[in-house]
């Protein structure tokens, strides 16, 4: 009798120890089954995930629009299409000018802006933002050149709040000019401000940069 109750005491740990590890390992067999399952649920696809049909008005302005280029007809341009195209067209009529070389630059706000200046003797500026709007401004007269190969090209900078500045030759001196935008004291709209700031220099080429600080040099 006594081995009897010896060997059925052993068992009954024995029991409780493998009903113990057989509850501990089922969570874990169950969670690898669902990520499985999960993992050959989900299938390839061809698509950009992101961008999954023409309805996403996020990329080229042309996207979304027909185009018939190297063989296609009419094709529809997606929006995440790498496809780059250039556009062309006159910002000022030059017939009664002759202008000299401009200083572009790309602004932050998404905007060019650039500045020339001309054989008779004139210093303009254009602006173009992403809608398309544009604005030609006349800066200031300055001394008129003998031939095109002696126009001294104006110097265009802008500062993070969008704020122009442009550096132009004046004969033998160089003149500086800054925008002051549309307010209570200029109701009349946009205005530049120029003055000489060195005589006598008799610039050949002139340029005008920002440092991160927004200071000009």
């Amino acid at each position: 009798m006594a081995r009897v109750l010896t060997l059925r005491n052993s068992l009954i740990p024995v029991l409780i120890v493998t009903l113990f590890l057989l509850q501990s390992v089922t969570p874990v067999v169950t969670q690898m089954q669902d990520s499985d399952e999960t993992l050959d649920e989900t299938s390839t696809r061809l698509s950009n995930t992101f961008v999954d049909d023409n309805s996403t008005f996020y990329g080229h302005d042309f996207a979304g629009s027909q185009i018939s280029i190297d063989g296609l007809l009419d094709a529809d341009v997606r929006y995440e299409s790498a496809l780059d195209m250039w556009h062309s067209h006159i910002v000022i009529d030059a017939s009664n000018q002759t202008p000299g070389t401009p200083d572009i630059e790309f602004t932050g706000y998404q905007q060019i802006e650039m500045c020339w200046s001309t054989l008779e003797g004139q210093v303009r500026t254009m602006s173009r933002n992403i809608t398309g709007f544009e604005t030609v401004m006349h800066v200031d007269d300055i001394s008129a050149y003998s031939t095109v190969e002696e126009i001294v090209d104006c110097a265009l900078s802008v500062k993070k709040n969008g704020r122009k500045t442009l550096l132009y030759a004046d004969g033998n001196n160089i003149k500086a000019a800054q925008i002051a935008l549309q307010s209570a004291l200029y109701s009349a709209g946009d205005f530049w401000h120029t003055r000489t700031i060195l005589e006598n220099v008799n610039a050949t080429h002139i340029e005008l940069e920002v440092t991160p600080s927004d200071l000009e040099w």
